[in-house]
């Protein structure tokens, strides 16, 4: 009969799948480190196109001195 409601088909939820290279750098570091984010995107340079791999070696030297890369506005001497 028409009012009676449609029973929606259930849909499976997608569970998260940690990464393999996450899964290696987090047996090394804590996921919250400092080291962890250098050691992270070191492995995964290798698969990153021009553009980011510039923004992650920007990263990379901003992690390393714990100053910020894209202020915009005030100078940074190791970035200009």
């Amino acid at each position: 009969m028409f009012w009676r409601s449609r029973k929606k088909a259930i849909k499976p939820q997608t569970v998260y799948q940690t990464p393999n290279d996450m899964r290696h750098v987090l047996t090394i570091y804590p996921i919250g480190s400092v080291q962890f984010s250098i050691a992270l995107l070191k492995v995964r340079m290798k698969n990153m196109d021009p553009q980011d791999k510039a923004r992650a070696k920007k990263t990379l030297i901003a992690l390393h001195n714990k100053v910020y890369w894209d202020t915009g506005h005030a100078y940074n001497p190791y970035f200009h």
